[in-house]
């Protein structure tokens, strides 16, 4: 079951910035492709139903995956806009059933935006032994920071689901970012939530990360990777609550920063069962000295040396 919807010469042109032009001709491939406010295109397929609600200054999209429903090819999301200066308003109801899976790369494409706001309030449901992964891409203006990126998203997360999310800038300035998460874990969930940054010129990025487990047996992970260069900052907010019992958590923040760029970590652990367990992990500061100097001595300039390592660390 399809249905398909084709608008203007935008579509065509974002596809191809996030490279999945060719891909989206499979048929078998669900997809959605936005410009700014408006659907260029979009395919379902059996098990995954798309709903819109176009307005002159927001989007309403809704998904949902039926009962036992595996979706079998990943699917393809594709936020965007070539001009300078827009308003991108998404506001998403995701919802998926019981003992289904679903897998998306979510593309989010502005090359241009000088001015801009990408805006994305989101509401998911995963349903009981259910899982999503949702991978978010984002491709930003080169040449300068005036790009304002605003996702935020209530998750509830049902008893044996899994929630697995990662957040990256593939090329471009960060811009101005806010991310405003907030993850809620039934009876042996699961979450696993990463963001990896590199950041230059006025870039910032404020990060808050939110996970309750009420109740027990539920795992949760938060692991933030960032490089600041220049005059960035980048702050991070992690919050993570164990009130039920044999839960477990960690919190993992790794931030490297060079010559004016600057990091602070905030975590905040709480937990009410001595059967529960939450750690926390942080390193902030420069590259690692002895990692920098094994390089260097095997030719590497030291420029060379200290890219790779951040390279590495944003990859890993």
């Amino acid at each position: 079951m399809q249905s398909q919807k084709h608008t203007g010469k935008n579509n065509t042109d974002i596809t191809k910035i996030a490279e999945i032009h060719e891909e989206i001709k499979n048929t078998d491939v669900a997809t959605v492709i936005v410009s700014e406010n408006k659907v260029n295109f979009s395919r379902k397929v059996e098990g995954l139903e798309l709903s819109f609600t176009e307005k002159k200054d927001s989007l309403m999209l809704n998904i949902n995956v039926l009962d036992n429903t595996i979706i079998k090819n990943p699917v393809d999301f594709c936020f965007g806009s070539l001009n300078k200066n827009f308003n991108q308003n998404l506001k998403i109801k995701f919802n998926i059933g019981k003992n289904s899976y679903i897998k998306v790369y979510s593309f989010c494409i502005f090359p241009n935006a000088d001015g801009a706001f990408h805006i994305m309030n989101g509401n998911i449901k995963i349903g009981e032994n259910s899982t999503l992964e949702y991978i978010e891409k984002h491709t930003h203006n080169e040449n300068n920071t005036n790009l304002n990126i605003n996702p935020k998203s209530n998750i509830l997360v049902s008893k044996n689901a899994k929630f697995i999310t990662k957040f990256e800038v593939l090329k471009g300035y960060v811009g101005n970012l806010k991310i405003d998460y907030k993850m809620r874990l039934m009876e042996n969930a699961t979450c696993d939530a990463s963001v990896a940054l590199k950041m230059s010129g006025k870039d910032t990025a404020n990060i808050k990360e939110n996970v309750f487990m009420n109740e027990n047996n539920s795992k949760a992970v938060l692991l933030s990777k960032i490089a600041s260069f220049d005059n960035s900052t980048a702050k991070v907010f992690n919050y993570m609550e164990s009130t039920g019992k044999n839960n477990l958590g960690h919190i993992e923040c790794h931030e490297i920063l060079q010559n004016k760029g600057e990091v602070s970590a905030y975590p905040c652990i709480k937990v009410a069962d001595s059967s529960s367990r939450i750690t926390h992990e942080a390193s902030l500061g420069g590259v690692n000295n002895k990692k920098l100097e094994s390089l260097m001595s095997k030719g590497l300039t030291k420029k060379k040396a200290e890219n790779l390592l951040i390279s590495a660390l944003l990859k890993s």
